[in-house]
């Protein structure tokens, strides 16, 4: 992809959201650049950076629909547990408002 003036600032806005939510670092001369947006769009919960990341698809000409970087509620993610791979549903914690539950030790600290 040719890179112009609104597609460089559209990845340098990512970017700085990507940072902020904690999804990933991007790098603006990787080649896989678009890629890496559009599955860290998916893991974003802010609206905003969806809608930046489809910006750019479009502008990419990637064949891509807002609602594909929507995730379904009850997604199932995969995880490797002494060496098999297991389906666990993934919680929201918008869902339950629930806290993280801090360790030290072992021991569950309140």
């Amino acid at each position: 992809m040719v890179y112009t003036k609104e597609a460089i600032d559209l990845l340098q806005l990512l970017r700085r959201r990507f940072r902020d939510e904690d999804i990933g670092l991007l790098h603006l001369n990787d080649p896989e650049a678009l890629e890496h947006v559009i599955v860290w769009a998916q893991r974003s919960t802010n609206g905003e950076t969806k809608d930046l990341a489809f910006k750019l698809a479009q502008i990419a000409n990637m064949p891509l629909s807002r609602r594909d970087l929507e995730r379904a509620p009850g997604e199932m993610s995969r995880r490797l547990y002494r060496g098999q791979e297991i389906l666990v549903e993934r919680k929201s914690r918008e869902d339950g408002n629930e806290r993280p539950v801090r360790m030290y030790r072992g021991q569950v600290v309140a």
